[in-house]
This record gives structure tokens, sequence and C-alpha cells, in this order.
């Protein structure tokens, strides 16, 4: 996966490697202890497997600032956030992971963002019924 990060994407490690790796192993530890703690708590594997969902993989993303930056999340839940493990380590991999623009013939863009604006572009061309009709201009 980091071989399709570095080659494909145009990403590379910005300064040590020591914090991510770190980072990386006390995340794996946090999910793993979860999931154990989860399993060991709750009797029914079915049940087990909806907190898991919910609490391990639905929370985290929502509400670690992968998906939605944390400034954005309401202040109610916003603190909820602090106890979450992927919160930490998004922060970590955000700073240690960073464009490599230098001789890129894109532009400072990877390879993958040129070729997918490039893609979408065409889809929206191709699946316009009738370019003239669907334009619409709001005053």
């Amino acid at each position: 996966m980091l071989v399709l990060l570095f080659t494909y994407f145009g990403l590379g490690l910005a300064g040590d490697p020591t914090p991510f790796i770190v980072a990386t192993i006390l995340y794996t530890f946090c999910v793993a202890a979860f999931g154990t703690m989860v399993g060991a708590t709750i009797p029914s594997q079915v049940a087990a497997m909806q907190v898991v969902a919910l609490g391990g993989f639905l929370l985290v993303f929502l509400l670690s600032g992968l998906i939605f930056p944390i400034e954005n999340i309401p202040v109610g839940l916003r603190w909820i956030s602090n106890f979450m493990w992927g919160r930490y380590y998004i922060e970590v991999v955000r700073m240690r992971y960073s464009k490599v623009a230098a001789g890129s013939p894109t532009g400072g863009r990877s390879r993958s963002s040129a070729s997918s604006a490039r893609f979408s572009t065409g889809l929206m061309v191709q699946h316009a019924p009738n370019a003239a009709q669907s334009v619409s201009v709001v005053k």
C-alpha cells in the first residue's frame, strides 16, 4: 500500500518517519483493544459486531476529522472526538505525508487528481441529456 502511495499518488514522508511508525503501532493497539473489550463484554456475536461497526467504524470516521473537519462538527458532539483514537492518528498521518510537487508534469497535482478530473469531466459531458437545457442560471 505504501508503494502505491509513493509511486502512483506522488506522496512522500515529510521528515522523520518515527512518529508515524509509533502512531501506527498505537492506533493498531487501540483498535485491537476496543475490539477485544467489546468482544469480552457483549456475549452475543451479532450484537458485538454491531457495536464495533457503530463505535469502531462509524464514530471514528465521522468524528475524527477524516470526512468532516473537526471545526465543522457541532460543539455538542465535538467533545466526543477527543476520545476517538482515529482523530490523533489522522493528525499524525496528515502531518507526515506531503505532496511531492517538484518535477510533477501535472503542475503540482498528483496523477490521480488530474486523471480523476479529466474522467469526471468526461462523464458529466457524456451523461448530460441536453447541454443547453441542463444549464440554468441562478440570479
